[in-house]
C-alpha cells in the first residue's frame, strides 16, 4: 500500500533537535502512512545516530559535504511516493500539521506548508520588535510556501528538476508557484525558535539576503529588497504605538542587505542561527 506522504530532512548538527522535529512528523502518521529519510550532512555530531534510534526507524543517509540542497537532492534520490514535504532538522511541527497539508494538497494545490508562528518567550526586546513587525506584513497572509517547511504533489515536484546549489531553495520553491496554486490551511502551524541575540537575528537575515542575490543572480534579475508592495506594508503597520518596532525591523534588514553585498557576503556559507540549539 502506498504511503500518504514522504517526507526529506535535511540535517547539519542537529543532534539536540532532530528528535523533537521526527516526533511532530510522525505524530500525525500511523506506522507505514509515512516514509522519511534525514540526511545528515556534514555532520560533526550526532545527528544520523540520534535519527537512527528514533523509534519509528527513518531511513538515514550520511553525506561527508554540507550542503542543505545536496541533502534535498540526496533524500529526493531515494524517495519514490508523493505527495512529498521537505522539512528543516529543527522544526517542530503543531499537531496535524502535515496531515492537514497532504489534505490541501489532495484538493488541487500543487505547493502547500503550514503556517509560521514565531516563538517569542524569552527574547530581547529587539528581537520581539522585529518579530512583532513582521507578523504584521501581507507576506505572512499570501500564502507563504516555506520558511523551513513545506511540500509539493507530483506536479508540482514536476515544477523544476534538481535543488540548484543555492541558500535559499524555499524562496527557489515558491517563486515557481502562483498565488492560486498555493495552499496555508488555517488549521495547520509550525513553530519558529526564533534568535535569542539580535546577533543572530542579524546572522539569519544576511542569509536571507545572501540567498536572494544568489537568486536574482540565477535568473538574471536585478538584485534587490522588498518590493513597493512590502515596503507599503510597511508604512501601513506604522502607528504611533508600532513605531519603534516598525525602526527595528527596517534597520535589521537594511544592515543584513548591506553586508550580504559586500564581496564574499552572499556566498554559499550557511549562517545559521546556533542560539537555537
Amino acid at each position: 500500500m502506498p504511503v500518504r506522504l514522504s517526507v526529506v530532512v535535511p540535517a547539519h548538527d542537529e543532534a539536540s533537535v532532530i528528535t523533537r522535529c521526527l516526533d511532530s512528523i510522525y505524530a500525525d502518521f500511523p506506522p507505514g502512512d509515512v516514509d522519511v529519510v534525514v540526511v545528515a550532512n556534514g555532520c560533526t555530531d550526532s545527528t544520523a545516530d540520534t535519527a537512527r534510534e528514533h523509534p519509528r526507524r527513518p531511513r538515514v543517509l550520511e553525506l561527508e559535504r554540507g550542503s542543505k540542497t545536496g541533502a534535498l537532492n540526496a533524500g529526493d534520490a531515494v524517495l519514490g511516493s508523493f505527495p512529498r514535504a521537505y522539512v528543516d532538522g529543527d522544526v517542530r511541527l503543531c499537531p496535524g500539521a502535515l496531515a492537514a497539508v497532504v489534505d490541501a494538497l489532495d484538493a488541487g494545490a500543487l505547493a502547500a506548508a503550514p503556517r509560521p508562528v514565531f516563538e517569542l518567550r524569552g527574547r530581547p526586546w529587539a528581537v520581539k520588535a522585529f518579530y512583532r513587525s513582521w507578523q504584521r506584513l501581507p507576506f505572512l497572509t499570501q500564502r507563504p510556501v516555506g520558511n523551513g517547511v513545506y511540500a509539493v504533489s507530483v506536479a508540482g515536484r514536476a515544477r523544476f528538476d534538481r535543488f540548484p546549489d543555492v541558500i535559499a531553495d524555499d524562496l527557489f520553491v515558491l517563486r515557481l508557484f502562483a498565488l492560486e496554486e498555493r495552499a496555508v490551511p488555517d488549521d495547520a502551524c509550525f513553530v519558529v525558535e526564533t534568535p535569542r541575540s539580535l546577533r543572530y537575528l542579524l546572522r539569519v537575515r544576511r542569509r536571507v539576503y545572501a540567498g536572494n542575490r544568489q537568486l536574482a543572480a540565477l535568473s538574471g534579475e536585478r538584485a534587490g529588497g522588498p518590493g513597493a508592495g512590502s515596503w507599503r506594508g510597511v508604512r501601513a503597520a506604522t502607528t504611533a504605538r508600532t513605531a519603534s518596532e516598525v525602526a527595528v525591523y527596517v534597520g535589521v534588514n537594511a544592515l543584513a542587505r548591506f553586508q550580504a553585498a559586500r564581496p564574499g557576503g552572499a556566498d554559499t556559507v550557511w549562517e545559521r542561527d546556533d542560539s537555537t540549539r
